[in-house]
C-alpha cells in the first residue's frame, strides 16, 4: 500500500494506491482509493469510476521480457544503448520539476510542482536518459514497496528542444522504460504499471500512446477507484469553481 498525504483545496486528503487500510474514519474523511487490487468491503466509500492500465510482469526473465517486445522496439533500444545513451536514477525533485515543466509548457500540458511531488514522500523516484550530458527523457515513479508495484507517474522528453535529435530522443525514452523495468526488478518489484491506458481512445494521440505502451508486451488490466462521499463532494465543488488540477 502506498499512502500519499495530499492537499486539496487547503484540506488534507489520504490517497491510497492498490490496497487500503480499512476503518470507519475513511467514511467521513477525505479519502481516495486508487487502482484497487483487493476485495473492497468498505461500504462507507462509493465506487466513483473504473479505468485501465497496462502492467508488465517483472518476475519474467530478461529473455522472456524482450520476447514480448515488438521487433522495432528491441531494435531501437539496442540502437540507443549502442549510441551512448546512459540511464541515471535520482531523488532530487527540483531538477525533475524544471525538466517536466519545460516539456509541459511546450505541449500545453498541466505543469507539476515541487509540492505535488513532495506529497509522494519516500514513494517517489526519478530516472533520466542522458546523452553527452544532456537529459533527453525523464520519468517519475510512484513506488509501492509492500505490494511490489511501481507505477509510471509522469513522463517528459526533450524532443522539442532546439537542436535535439528527435529520433535519438524517441529511442532514448524506449531505452529508459526498459532500463527502469530492469532496475525495479533488481529491487524486488514484481509489477511495472505504465500509468494508464485509454480504452477506445477518442484521439489519434491517445491511440499512439496506447500502441507505445502495448509494444512492451504487457497486459491491459481494469482498475477501480473509490472515494469517500466528502471527497466526491469537495471534488465537485472544486470543479465548479475551476480549482481542480491546479498545482
Amino acid at each position: 500500500m502506498a499512502l500519499l498525504r495530499k492537499r486539496f483545496l487547503f484540506l488534507d486528503v489520504n490517497e491510497y494506491w492498490y490496497t487500503y487500510k480499512e476503518g470507519l474514519s475513511n467514511w467521513i474523511t477525505l479519502t481516495a482509493c486508487c487502482h484497487m487490487k483487493m476485495p473492497f468491503r468498505n461500504s462507507g466509500l462509493m465506487k466513483e469510476s473504473r479505468s485501465w492500465t497496462i502492467e508488465n510482469d517483472l518476475t519474467l526473465s530478461e529473455e522472456e521480457t524482450l520476447a514480448g517486445y515488438s521487433k522495432s522496439l528491441r531494435q531501437q533500444i539496442r540502437q540507443a544503448k549502442e549510441g551512448g545513451v546512459i540511464i541515471v536514477f535520482e531523488k532530487e525533485i527540483s531538477e525533475f520539476v524544471a525538466f517536466f515543466n519545460d516539456f509541459a509548457e511546450r505541449h500545453n500540458l498541466n505543469p507539476t510542482s515541487k509540492r505535488r511531488l513532495e506529497e509522494l514522500g519516500e514513494n517517489c523516484l526519478f530516472s533520466y536518459a542522458v546523452y553527452e550530458g544532456q537529459k533527453l527523457s525523464a520519468h517519475s515513479y510512484l513506488i509501492d514497496r509492500p505490494n511490489k508495484i511501481v507505477r509510471s507517474w509522469q513522463s517528459a522528453s526533450g524532443r522539442s528542444i532546439e537542436g535535439a535529435d528527435k529520433n535519438l530522443v524517441g529511442k532514448a525514452n524506449k531505452l529508459l522504460h526498459h532500463e527502469d523495468m530492469k532496475y525495479f526488478k533488481s529491487q524486488g518489484f514484481e509489477v511495472y504499471d505504465f500509468g494508464g491506458y485509454a480504452m477506445d481512445p477518442p484521439t489519434d494521440s491517445l491511440a499512439g500512446i496506447n500502441s507505445f505502451k502495448a509494444s512492451f508486451g504487457g497486459k491491459v488490466v481494469e482498475c477501480k477507484d473509490y472515494y469517500s462521499y466528502p471527497f466526491v463532494f469537495l471534488k465537485w465543488l472544486g470543479g465548479l469553481f475551476g480549482l481542480v488540477g491546479r498545482g
